[in-house]
């Protein structure tokens, strides 16, 4: 249940830190204005559960900027927030080959690779995303979302540690504090589990 619930609010809350602020671009002003707007149909047909429909959107949005990385990145994210993970990834593919210096872009691919349940190109993934954070900050983000990475593969200790260097970096951040708890928590349940096991089979 805690290890669920240490998850569940990981996606959550990247879900939000994932939403991005609109940018304009000089003489491509008027394209990316258009884009945003076939993107927003994008969502609603996700809201309606049209996806061949949102599929059609995604593909036309992109065309009118194609070598626009951001356009790819949000893409990816509406993919992303139906569980669509395989199709975010060819997103995300596309964005980081445009932009390949872009953490972000890089978190965003490593956990569409965590929810394929393919850890080990996740961890390179989000390892990579370290080498290139600009700010401790950003680093303790990484090291974080590295740590769900190793608590969705069952590798609780290796989470613990990932979770401890995150709020050692961020030492203010009440969401890291409580995330190293919830895990050492969980751990000890895990122990306990096994004991009664052990005793159960002597």
């Amino acid at each position: 249940m805690l290890k669920f619930s240490i998850v569940a609010s990981f996606k959550q809350g990247e879900a939000k830190s994932m939403q991005l602020p609109v940018f304009i671009y000089g003489g491509s002003v008027e394209r990316f204005k258009e884009a945003q707007r076939i993107l927003g149909l994008a969502d609603f047909c996700a809201s309606r559960g049209k996806i061949e429909k949102l599929i059609s959107c995604v593909r036309l949005a992109v065309s009118t900027l194609p070598g626009e990385p951001k356009l790819f990145n949000r893409c990816g994210m509406i993919f992303f927030s139906l569980s669509m993970y395989e199709q975010a990834v060819e997103c995300f593919d596309k964005a980081v080959k445009l932009a390949p210096k872009s953490f972000r872009l890089r978190v965003h691919r490593a956990l569409s690779y965590a929810y394929l349940s393919d850890f080990e190109r996740a961890s390179e993934e989000m390892d990579d995303a370290l080498s290139l954070a600009p700010g401790m900050k950003e680093k303790a983000s990484c090291l974080h979302q590295r740590g769900t990475i190793e608590m969705m593969a069952e590798d609780y200790y290796q989470a613990l540690w990932y979770f401890s260097g995150a709020s050692a970096l961020s030492p203010g951040n009440k969401k890291y504090r409580k995330t190293v708890e919830l895990t050492r928590a969980f751990i000890k349940q895990q122990k306990e589990k096994e004991q009664v096991i052990i005793l159960a089979t002597a």
